[in-house]
């Protein structure tokens, strides 16, 4: 048994439109924190709509078992405290609609500033889900984050999304792996 953590960067964002403030400047998820954000400007009470995060290039090997996912998202408000700008969804999305449990933190405000990011689930923590590798490999496979708001306007910010998959490669930990060949190594 050899325990793999794989970590991947967004490559696609949109904004789906549930009613709430529209998220613009969406392909400034994709890739590593740079600075640039995906936004939504909010007003006291409204949700934002949906930013989905997907096309992460997973290379998770058939025959992996998952044990857990861990979630970093760098995201801000940019007013500070007395205005409020929390989670209201961090759940995940399988291309048709929302899968496993929200892992949202509804009682704490989002950071003014990216770093460090908000970490959500862990190395044990499958979020409800019982996925296959060609599940998590899956071009529509991605989050979904929705923030809410209360107090005077203010802007919501994401600037990246990673996820990582903690999981059982399925080999004995004398197996290496390079390239498209697996040998064994003691």
């Amino acid at each position: 048994m050899a325990i793999v953590a794989a970590s991947f960067y967004a490559g696609s964002g949109a904004s789906v439109e549930v009613g709430g403030g529209n998220w613009t400047l969406t392909a400034n998820v994709v890739g590593a924190p740079n600075g640039g954000y995906s936004q939504s400007r909010l007003t006291s009470g409204d949700p934002s709509d949906h930013l989905r995060c997907y096309t992460f290039g997973a290379s998770i090997p058939d025959g992996a078992t998952a044990l857990g996912l861990t979630v970093e998202l760098y995201k801000l408000q940019t007013i500070p405290p007395p205005c409020s700008v929390k989670d209201l969804i961090v759940q995940w999305h399988d291309g048709v609609g929302l899968i496993g449990q929200n892992r949202a933190d509804l009682v704490s405000e989002w950071p003014t500033s990216y770093d460090p990011p908000t970490v959500y689930g862990g190395s044990s923590d499958l979020w409800g889900l019982a996925l296959t590798p060609a599940q998590y490999r899956a071009a529509g496979f991605g989050l979904i984050v929705q923030a809410d708001f209360n107090g005077l306007n203010s802007t919501a910010r994401v600037d990246a999304v990673r996820w990582t998959l903690h999981y059982d490669d399925g080999l004995s930990s004398g197996h290496k792996w390079w390239g498209p060949f697996r040998w064994w190594s003691g």
